[in-house]
């Protein structure tokens, strides 16, 4: 179909998760996951992503997501750090270009709670705000009023009033509990609440508030040798009346303390399943993703890179 519903668009807009994708390998762009994980890292990180969702029966129809990132710790006399940070995300979905593109400064406070054979645990509060734009190409929607006796009619001015493009405030809340629990086992823990200022993002001059949207999540690492760990994981986000969850698991090879590879999987709500490959090379993180659902007859690709740009002792 050449023109996409005005239908969808609202339908897509309301009830979709709203400004950020959701990645199966949520915890490689930790500072989109939850704010409170901004400086979580012993350097200068940086961070970029691409994700692209393509239906089989709609081949116009594909959804790209991508972003990129850079956070820092700032640390303190007392083993606390201050975490400062950048995220910029965009996606574009079908024929109209429907898209958002958004700029956020983050900000988060680390409080050290103990070390573990020299390894620390942090718990964290982060702040995230910044300015989103979502834009739309008017004349890729179809409407009522131009459907005329010969079917639909592009050239006909439907007469509706409609801005192609709408700016807001965006605000997004995370706490976090990450670091060594023992000597063989660590986590990645936490909650945030994205869109807690719920802005207004009505194309048709209405009030149509984002509705806030809630992400908990727990990633366990377990040193099982010298050589294996595995990495059990569990998922959950609502938003409105919608909700995900995801369930994973990965095992990684250490050929030793900074080089190892990972291999793995999960489960989606609504029959999608995915495998996760990763590799750690000295300060380079590379994640790839594949997922697929049957039923609804789409597949999805997804592609992570970071990189430690300055390394600190992380004590």
């Amino acid at each position: 179909m050449k023109y996409t519903s005005v239908f969808i668009l609202i339908f897509i807009a309301n009830t979709c998760f709203c400004q950020q994708a959701i990645s199966s390998q949520y915890t490689l762009i930790p500072t989109e996951l939850n704010a409170g994980l901004t400086g979580s890292a012993c350097g200068l990180r940086a961070i970029t992503h691409y994700q692209s969702i393509r239906y089989k029966y709609l081949a116009s129809t594909t959804f790209i997501n991508y972003g990129a990132s850079l956070d820092m710790p700032v640390k303190l006399k007392n083993g606390d750090r201050i975490g400062l940070g950048y995220n910029y995300i965009g996606d574009l979905a079908g024929e109209s270009s429907y898209s958002n593109t958004g700029h956020s400064l983050n900000v988060a406070y680390l409080k050290h709670l103990s070390f573990v054979e020299g390894k620390p645990t942090f718990v964290s509060l982060g702040l995230s705000a910044g300015l989103i734009k979502n834009t739309i190409n008017v004349g890729g929607l179809r409407w009522p009023s131009q459907i005329g006796p010969n079917g639909f009619d592009p050239t006909m001015n439907p007469n509706e009033n409609i801005t192609g493009n709408i700016r807001y405030l965006n605000v997004n809340l995370g706490l976090a509990f990450l670091g060594a629990i023992t000597s063989s086992i660590s986590t990645n823990s936490g909650i945030s609440i994205n869109h807690i200022n719920t802005p207004n993002v009505s194309f048709l001059g209405g009030n149509t508030p984002l509705k806030s949207r809630i992400i908990a999540y727990t990633r366990i690492a377990i040193m099982m040798n010298t050589k294996w760990s595995i990495h059990p994981s569990l998922y959950y986000t609502k938003q409105g009346s919608n909700n995900f969850y995801m369930i994973g698991t990965d095992f990684a090879f250490h050929l030793n303390q900074d080089n190892a590879i990972s291999l793995g999987g999960g489960y989606g709500k609504n029959d999608q399943p995915f495998i996760n490959a990763g590799v750690n090379i000295n300060r380079l993180n590379i994640g790839l993703n594949y997922g697929f659902a049957a039923r609804n007859s789409y597949d999805k690709l997804e592609c992570i890179i970071g990189y430690l740009i300055t390394t600190n002792k992380c004590n």
